[in-house]
């Protein structure tokens, strides 16, 4: 990607990415990848353009990008998340966190996640919610998070 001319270069599978050659980079801020697509992202225009496989996030045209975005991914799945309008939007495959729509990120201060899954963190209220594949860190409802200060994880967990 050369920001300064406003254009990028991609190889490797098409399928997964790697022909970008329709993309338009003029004002990406950033880019980020999963395990099988890309999003430009123009933080001062509020928008993105994905590419790559549609099914794990290669098509992000529903989601809004205003209101400063931070983006995150795991293997399959990506994650908005405005602190301006203290919400989040997911994309991806649904079984792996590309839903979260019944999620509320009003006061979240961390985000991390795995292959598989994502964890969003209040850190104030030492409270965190996940989603994604259960059985590898989707579902952390048993967990108490009250003093937590660091996460970690790994492919898996």
């Amino acid at each position: 990607w050369n920001r300064a001319a406003g254009t990028g270069q991609c190889w490797g599978s098409a399928s997964y990415g790697g022909d970008c050659s329709a993309m338009d980079f003029s004002g990406v801020s950033a880019i980020v990848g999963n395990g099988q697509a890309f999003l430009a992202l123009d933080r001062a225009a509020g928008t993105g353009r994905c590419w790559g496989n549609s099914r794990y996030g290669g098509d992000c045209s529903a989601v809004d990008f205003g209101g400063n975005v931070t983006v995150f991914s795991n293997k399959h799945a990506f994650l908005a998340l405005s602190t301006e309008k203290r919400s989040g939007q997911c994309w991806g495959a649904a079984s792996f966190g590309g839903d979260c729509s019944s999620f509320d990120f009003g006061d979240i201060s961390e985000v991390h996640s795995n292959d598989y899954a994502f964890l969003a963190l209040d850190a104030a209220r030492g409270t965190a919610f996940c989603w994604g594949q259960s059985l590898y860190g989707g579902d952390c409802s048993s967990v108490d998070f009250a003093g937590v200060s660091e996460i970690y994880s790994n492919s898996y967990a």
